[in-house]
């Protein structure tokens, strides 16, 4: 299984030949690629550029402002013994001309660098810092998972984890995110304040650091069910959530399901789990949460966070029980030893096996 991932590093200590070289390069890129053109046409028009540069911009960019584009064969990243930086950023300005840029990132991140495979980057400008979004490869081998770990997203709760073992009593379990339905009602008021005095510069900057502050708490999220599953040797089992935001009714739900960053955290699930070679297993979440995990009967939700089966009399948070009811659904589809991944797609509910990701594209 091909695992691919996105290390970052900051640019640093350059110094201010360097510094105007790179902004003249980030400035030149951004100008090449403003209106579509053909490598000949972009080759006479910026000569002193490397050629590589007209390459990469004669294909098509999803905005102007795309970062400048790294191709896989045009940078290297090479080893320094100093204790100024440990890593540094070769890329060409013109022919037989290159920047040495320095490198800083987190430390965990340090030994990936070398061992894998590179695939195509992007140098970020962010203010009058500059930033490597490096893109690894490696091949990891599928792990046999021996137990399933189900993973209900909601609104209330970001993410339950149920771990399933079979048919145990006790079956532990893990809620992660509570604070995000915090932080999105707080920039909505905020938002709607803001509003009612046209600060619309305002609204646009705070939006930005609401964005920022989910998806570190989606990394986190992510990171800590990744690393239960490797513990527990689990296969993660995630809710088709296609069409969630179609069924919203209501102004105020339909706001706080297209708000929740479901599938930027399945990704970032996906991504994670695949580079520790753990499968992850969507299955159909329909009536999961008001099915009795005990019974399968219908039950009740008396309230948004509790479900009540009216034929045994069992009671329970109604996220566990759609996290558990996920697990045992997918459970019915492996050997009791050991799990069998098999990419097909199927709904969970009728013969077909469920769909089973095992190759995240870069």
């Amino acid at each position: 299984m091909l695992a691919v991932r996105c290390v970052n590093a900051e640019i640093f200590g350059l110094t201010t030949i360097k510094t105007r070289k790179l902004q003249d390069l980030y400035a030149t890129w951004r100008s090449m690629i403003r209106y579509p053109s053909t490598y000949r046409e972009l080759r006479e028009r910026y000569p002193g550029m490397h050629s590589i540069y007209a390459r990469a911009a004669s294909f098509k960019m999803p905005s102007p402002n795309e970062p400048l584009h790294l191709p896989k064969d045009m940078f290297r990243i090479v080893k320094a013994n100093g204790k100024f930086t440990k890593f540094f950023l070769r890329i060409p300005i013109k022919a037989r001309d290159y920047l040495w840029l320095p490198l800083r990132m987190d430390p965990r991140n340090e030994p990936i660098i070398g061992n894998c495979a590179y695939g195509d980057s992007k140098v970020v400008k962010r203010g009058k810092q500059f930033f490597l979004h490096l893109t690894v490869k490696r091949e990891v081998e599928t792990r046999q998972a021996s137990t399933l770990l189900g993973i209900d997203l909601g609104e209330r709760i970001l993410a339950t984890a149920v771990l399933w073992q079979g048919s145990q009593t006790s079956i532990p379990r893990w809620f992660y995110g509570r604070e995000a339905r915090g932080i999105r009602r707080h920039y909505a008021w905020l938002r709607k304040r803001l509003g009612e005095r046209k600060l619309l510069k305002e609204i646009h900057r705070i939006g930005g650091k609401e964005k920022r502050t989910i998806d570190d708490l989606c990394h986190k999220v992510s990171r800590e069910i990744v690393n239960t599953a490797k513990v527990h040797n689990s296969a993660i089992v995630l809710g088709e959530l296609k069409g969630i935001r179609r069924r919203a009714r209501g102004r105020r739900m339909n706001r706080i399901v297209s708000n929740m960053p479901y599938l930027k955290l399945s990704k970032m699930i996906e991504y994670k789990a695949a580079w520790e070679g753990l499968p992850v297993i969507y299955a159909n979440e329909a009536f999961t949460s008001r099915t009795c995990p005990r019974c399968g009967s219908e039950g009740t939700r008396p309230h948004r966070g509790l479900f009540k089966c009216n034929a045994c009399r069992f009671q329970a948070n109604a996220d566990y029980v759609g996290a558990r009811n996920l697990a045992e659904r997918a459970s019915r589809w492996f050997d009791a030893g050991a799990l069998r991944v098999q990419a097909q797609k199927g709904d969970m509910t009728g013969a077909e096996s469920p769909q089973v990701s095992q190759q995240i594209k870069a």
